[in-house]
């Protein structure tokens, strides 16, 4: 009978490892090779035979590599989808109002100042600059808070008005005063997060609201004007602009009564809508500058509310 080849190279070694004794009679080997061999031939068959059946196994294997490729997409594609969901979902912070997120709608607050309020800042002038610093004994605002959907994080707009205000100037102008009252322009804030005292905590940041008028002629808006009179060179229209950030509390709990302090030392970088380290300040005439103060806030509704991450 005729072999292929690979067959009958391989039946033949078998055939002399075959006779090599083995427990039990010597002939036994014999009957186990033509056993083997004969399965072994069947198995291998005729070369085309075994190229053909190689070909439907590469075929099947390519197929097989394709849909596990196509379903590893599909994972691929759906942890995304996943990731970007819980970052979507992660964003914020919120105001709670009741108990609940403050998704739609506003709710009125007003602040009340406890204690001073501290503007500082400084004019150019030559030879020197000049040191400006201004302090109110009350302020006051009405405004609300926002709800902007169910990810977005929660603003707030209002009006700030200060009054019994003194100045102190360095060179010093005597009778030195401010206009009253200083009432600012429209203002909007939202809530964000800021590193306070090496650990992360919502804040408020407070900017002056869009001017589409001002921004096409290449201007920025400002929180407010501030009049000096009888002030040497110090006199005159000052704008205040830029952004200042307020810490919050309660955090993470609601109150009937909140709090808004703006610290000593500014802070100067938030994180918010998904970036991070966003740089802000405070400028008076175009010159770095602080303000510090404390206020109490209430709604008018005299409803508890918060801030929260989620």
């Amino acid at each position: 009978m005729r072999f292929s080849e690979g067959g009958y190279v391989e039946c033949t070694l078998l055939f002399f490892k075959a006779l090599t004794p083995l427990k039990g009679s010597y002939y036994s080997s014999g009957f186990r090779w033509g056993s083997r061999c004969d399965r072994l031939r069947t198995r291998r068959g005729h070369p085309k035979q075994q190229d053909q059946i190689t070909d439907q196994t590469k075929g099947k294997q390519a197929a097989m590599s394709r849909l596990r490729i196509a379903l590893l997409s599909l994972v691929a594609v759906f942890a995304v989808n996943m990731f970007v969901a819980a970052v979507a979902s992660a964003e914020g912070p919120f105001w709670h109002v009741g108990g609940e997120k403050l998704k739609q709608g506003s709710k009125g607050i007003k602040l009340q100042s406890k204690g001073e309020l501290i503007l500082k800042g400084e004019l150019s002038s030559k030879p020197t600059n000049i040191k400006v610093v201004i302090t109110c004994l009350n302020s006051t605002s009405n405004g609300t808070i926002d709800g902007q959907g169910p990810t977005k994080q929660g603003q707030d707009k209002g009006t700030v008005t200060y009054t019994q205000c003194s100045v102190v100037t360095e060179p010093e102008f005597k009778g030195c005063t401010v206009v009253e009252p200083i009432t600012t322009n429209q203002l909007k804030s939202h809530l964000a997060e800021a590193v306070v005292q090496q650990k992360m905590q919502i804040v408020d940041l407070f900017e002056p609201s869009p001017n589409p008028q001002l921004e096409q002629k290449g201007e920025t808006p400002s929180f407010v004007t501030i009049h000096l009179t009888k002030c040497g060179l110090a006199e005159g229209l000052w704008p205040v602009k830029g952004s200042v950030v307020a810490q919050l509390a309660p955090q993470e709990e609601e109150g009937q009564e909140g709090s808004l302090y703006f610290p000593k030392e500014p802070i100067l970088k938030i994180n918010h809508e998904g970036q991070q380290e966003v740089k802000v300040g405070l400028t008076f005439n175009g010159l770095p500058a602080t303000f510090t103060g404390f206020y109490g806030a209430r709604l008018q509704s005299g409803e508890k509310w918060g801030v929260f991450r989620q």
